[in-house]
């Protein structure tokens, strides 16, 4: 009788945790999907500046949505005449970086290659690069 009980202690103590880390991760998730359907709301129709796009790249990003990012970040990229030479030098290394988590090492060289072209000054890229090449 007793071991039932211990039993059902021991797996209430294991579970709880991941239950509460889950619950956590379920309400983030939450929020950013909110936040991203009232930005495409309040934007229909209407131009959505350079910050706005790359944060939203950047949700996407942090909920594994590479897909999604990549596109938002591409088509900043492609807005050569509205995005300044650094915002595409960020643009190229958050598709780095996005490259790199799934393993497209060469690719994302490529990107953070041209992220430091773009930007000779911009530390994130430098250091991405060089931690890549390290690697390799």
């Amino acid at each position: 009788m007793i071991m039932p009980t211990i039993y059902l202690i021991c797996l209430s103590l294991i579970l709880s945790p991941i239950t509460l880390i889950l619950l956590v991760q379920n309400i983030n998730f939450y929020k950013y999907k909110n936040a991203i359907a009232k930005l495409s709301k309040e934007s229909r129709g209407q131009p959505v500046e350079y910050k706005t796009l790359y944060n939203v790249s950047q949700i996407y990003i942090q909920t594994h949505e590479w897909h999604k990012a990549i596109i938002i970040l591409d088509n900043l990229i492609l807005e050569r005449s509205t995005t300044k030479i650094t915002e595409s030098a960020k643009c190229y290394n958050s598709i780095g970086i996005i490259l790199q988590k799934n393993s497209y090492k060469n690719m994302a060289i490529r990107y953070y290659q041209k992220a430091t072209e773009l930007d000779s000054n911009y530390t994130s890229a430098i250091k991405n690069l060089a931690s890549i090449s390290k690697n390799i």
